[in-house]
């Protein structure tokens, strides 16, 4: 706490001095008269001082709990004035860390408090992946002339921190996925549980599928057809090329941090649902620690691998935080930044051309559902659900990395929504995800059977 006292009649007080000395210089009553004017300002600004009882009591709250990274996030500030005397000037400033960017409000409370009196401040910020610490809120008081001030750290009430944490991370980890049977049932008949069709016995059928009631009344032997379970399987691309390691503006999360949260978020409703998941992770080079990618550039994480999905994620995470060779932090999409950004530097563009589309293709079953996380921000992934078409059940969930405050992000946004119009021409599932709309919903709304499949 530091507690001063400001000069600031200073001038008032050089001013009565020199009215006063003309004054007599001149045997002038008029100036001597007129020297009273800036003397009442000293003579206030000297009596001027703080209450003695100046007690602040500081709320914070956090409105959401686990928000997704890159989601807004309110915060609101209370300061309840818990003295019996009038403070006239109360000037607070919550401690927001550092990382995180406020967006819309202001994290300043300037007011005038009377006794019990409330006044708050309400901002956003934007999640980031990771636990955020707040600061002690600073407080200032000021006399009502201005020329004392206190300066203090307050203790907050309620929440100091912001958790933005991946479902993996959340709950208990799943150390093997075992194989077990999904919940995607088939068109055609066999053993199972759901009533399917009849047909003519042959020889070797269970005895167990003669419907002996039509035996019995007609002497003909029939055998009972379920629907069939079939082991669902689907692979998640994850999307981490050095291209998307892109912005919409200041202080938010990259869009590969972005398609790592979805993909985790599928991940985690995927294996839940009973479903067995292998995780694909294109873009990530030798040098991230934990995970090295086969001949193709891909890391294949999840069953049949030694690698576990938690791992790939984490090695996704490294990867986008740690600084790019000679670019200082994640350029911001837009028209000085084109969507592709690869060419800043020739070590960047590490496979951005999607070199990794064959090895891709050879190694995902042919039965197995895909979904594909990336931000569209060139024409690789629109390649590869091309290749990925026919039969298959195709799903791209696409974080929207560009924005529309701009008329440059504007424009270039235009491009993407071109690519989600080609995925949707290959009959492909389409989500676009904006910051501000919750993951579950965005899914949700254009996805209903993928979340509530069960």
């Amino acid at each position: 706490m530091s507690y001063s006292r400001v000069p600031r009649w200073t001038v008032g007080l050089l001013a009565t001095l020199a009215l006063v000395a003309v004054g007599l210089l001149y045997a002038n009553g008029a100036l001597l008269a007129a020297a009273l004017v800036p003397l009442a300002y000293v003579i206030y600004g000297t009596v001027s001082t703080l209450p003695d009882d100046r007690t602040l009591r500081v709320e914070r709250r956090v409105e959401s709990a686990m928000p997704a990274p890159g989601s807004p996030v309110d915060v609101t500030l209370t300061v309840e004035n818990e003295g019996g005397q009038v403070l006239p000037d109360v000037r607070v400033v919550d401690g927001v860390p550092d990382e995180l960017v406020v967006t819309e409000g202001t994290a300043r409370l300037c007011a005038s408090l009377s006794p019990g009196e409330c006044q708050t401040c309400r901002y956003t910020v934007v999640a980031r992946q990771g636990t955020y610490t707040f600061d002690r809120p600073v407080a200032r008081l000021r006399s009502l002339a201005g020329s004392v001030r206190q300066t203090t750290e307050l203790d907050a009430d309620g929440d100091d921190e912001l958790v933005a944490v991946s479902p993996l991370e959340a709950g208990p980890k799943q150390t093997q996925t075992t194989p077990h049977t999904g919940p995607v049932t088939a068109d055609s008949g066999g053993s199972g549980l759901e009533f399917h069709s009849t047909r003519q016995y042959r020889q070797g059928d269970p005895v167990n599928r003669i419907d002996w009631h039509h035996v019995a009344k007609t002497g003909d032997f029939i055998t009972v057809q379920y629907r069939e379970q079939k082991t669902s399987r689907t692979v998640l691309v994850v999307d981490a090329r050095p291209v998307n390691r892109v912005t919409p503006a200041a202080g938010y999360p990259t869009a590969v941090a972005r398609s790592r949260y979805a993909a985790e978020r599928l991940y985690e409703t995927l294996t839940d649902a009973g479903i067995e998941v292998r995780v694909a992770v294109v873009g990530l080079t030798g040098d991230i620690e934990g995970v090295t990618p086969n001949p193709s550039g891909i890391v294949w994480a999840g069953p049949g691998t030694q690698t576990a999905p938690e791992t790939a994620f984490a090695a996704v995470t490294r990867a986008d935080t740690q600084p790019d060779r000679g670019v200082r932090e994640p350029p911001r999409a837009g028209p000085e930044t084109p969507l592709s950004w690869a060419d800043r530097a020739p070590e960047t563009a590490i496979r951005a051309d999607g070199g990794e589309t064959p090895g891709l293709l050879a190694e995902i079953p042919s039965d197995a559902r895909v979904v594909v996380c990336s931000p569209l921000v060139d024409n690789w992934p629109v390649g590869l659900c091309h290749s990925l078409g026919g039969e298959r059940e195709l799903v791209v969930v696409s974080p929207d990395p560009v924005g529309t405050r701009a008329v440059g992000q504007r424009l270039t946004n235009v491009a993407r929504h071109l690519r989600l119009r080609a995925l949707g021409r290959t009959e492909a599932s389409t989500v676009d995800w904006s910051p501000e709309q919750p993951f579950e919903i965005a899914l949700r709304d254009a996805l209903p059977d993928l979340v509530t499949h069960r």
